[in-house]
């Protein structure tokens, strides 16, 4: 199971503040600085006086360095240098200067690890109580695919939340649909002048991307984009609503691509699948149906079509991200060979007599655990039937009482009706 951890907005970095005169930056951290002819001395040895200050104004100047500027110093091994002119002057001294930061290729991983990672927006709070987990995640056997059920909690009505789900589900919307891009220049927008236009604009934007079709599988899409963000805490880096062309059309491929930066300089890509059906039977076989090309190890040619819908519309809004990222997308470069496939998919199906999993009696939760395994076992003959026992994959099964009337309460949230 993915280890869930704390995530943040969109961290924006200071600039680089200006360090003065006495600082020079070296454009990389092996290269040396070179002795010239007056650099040094026609006699004598550097003055212990002059080493012990100059030592200890490089120590106060690397801690007010490393405390003000990280982590926005220059990446990828640049350091800067601090050259003091009388101690250069010293023959035996010539070749000193104080190196105040290095940052190695460890220190920039790990810092692009982090501010990859804070690009999940938001948290579970706002909706982890609206789905009750049926036991602990399975693997299946000989897979490598996790398998999630989780069914609507009952409120003390005897009512599954289904119409709470629907309005969480819609408030996503902008976040699934809009470029990052678009909506922090619409929040500084805001944050400059007090006005909301141009966020209300964006939200209209993205209601009517939505496909005007009770039957469209978007509602669905918003669900998986919840759990794969805030859940799983995969930030998404391709949206293909605004590729569409028109709100008739649905988007071809994947539901989505997210992604996570592991420590070890792996990039896992998660392509995204939902099903909404009524039939459990057609959501399972359908669902991985339409996911295997992407993760299928033999079928190059459809995940490298959308590979290039990555890069060229990779939505990541910091510039020191993006140039991290994109070497993964091209292969001119090492990290290009980097790259680990995976997928999470939302299969979700009607289900009569709607259980109350928090508070069933044994007998009842047999019953409900007999379900389960069957779902299970469905799930295990699609992964093996489409060649994907060897890939990693996160399956969540909700089955709901309406796929239908949750559809239409979705759209009635965003004002797509």
């Amino acid at each position: 199971m993915q280890e869930d951890g704390s995530r943040h907005g969109i961290s924006h970095r200071p600039r680089e503040p200006h360090l003065g005169a006495a600082a020079v930056l070296a454009t990389r951290p092996s290269c040396p600085v070179r002795p010239t002819s007056e650099s040094r001395l026609s006699s004598g040895s550097c003055r212990a006086q002059e080493l012990i200050l100059a030592i200890c104004t490089s120590l106060f100047i690397a801690l007010w360095t490393k405390a003000v500027t990280r982590p926005t110093n220059d990446r990828g091994g640049e350091c800067i240098v601090v050259v003091f002119p009388s101690i250069a002057k010293s023959r035996s001294c010539a070749n000193w200067g104080v190196v105040l930061s290095s940052v190695s290729a460890e220190t920039d991983q790990e810092w692009v690890v982090e501010a990859f990672g804070r690009l999940a927006r938001g948290d579970d709070s706002s909706f982890a109580h609206l789905l009750t987990a049926h036991a602990d995640p399975v693997i299946l056997e000989d897979s490598r695919t996790t398998v999630r059920t989780h069914f609507l909690a009952v409120d003390p009505n005897g009512q599954p939340v289904a119409q709470q789900l629907a309005n969480t589900m819609g408030n996503a919307l902008l976040d699934f649909a809009i470029p990052r891009d678009r909506i922090r220049s619409a929040w500084e927008h805001l944050q400059t002048t007090g006005a909301t236009d141009q966020i209300v604009a964006l939200q209209a934007e993205a209601r009517d991307l939505l496909v005007r079709s009770d039957t469209s599988g978007e509602g669905g899409e918003l669900l998986l984009f919840l759990l794969m963000e805030r859940v799983l805490g995969y930030p998404q880096i391709l949206s293909k609503m605004p590729l569409k062309t028109n709100n008739s059309m649905h988007v071809h491929g994947s539901d989505g691509v997210h992604a996570a930066l592991r420590d070890d300089g792996i990039l896992d890509l998660y392509w995204g699948e939902s099903k909404l059906y009524e039939n459990s039977t057609k959501a399972f076989t359908d669902c991985f149906e339409s996911i295997a090309p992407f993760l299928d190890p033999e079928r190059y040619d459809t995940r490298e079509r959308d590979l290039l819908l990555v890069r060229e519309h990779l939505n990541v809004d910091d510039e020191e991200i993006v140039a991290h990222l994109i070497r993964y997308f091209d292969e001119g470069y090492p990290e290009s060979i980097q790259v680990r496939w995976n997928g999470v998919c939302l299969v979700g199906f009607d289900i009569s007599s709607y259980p109350n999993v928090a508070v069933a009696v044994d007998t009842e939760f047999a019953k409900i655990a007999e379900q389960v395994e069957r779902w299970h076992k469905a799930i295990r003959k699609r992964v093996a039937d489409n060649n994907l026992l060897s890939v990693s994959i996160d399956v969540f099964c909700v089955p709901v009482p309406s796929v239908m009337k949750l559809r239409q309460a979705v759209r009635a949230r965003v004002g797509a009706q």
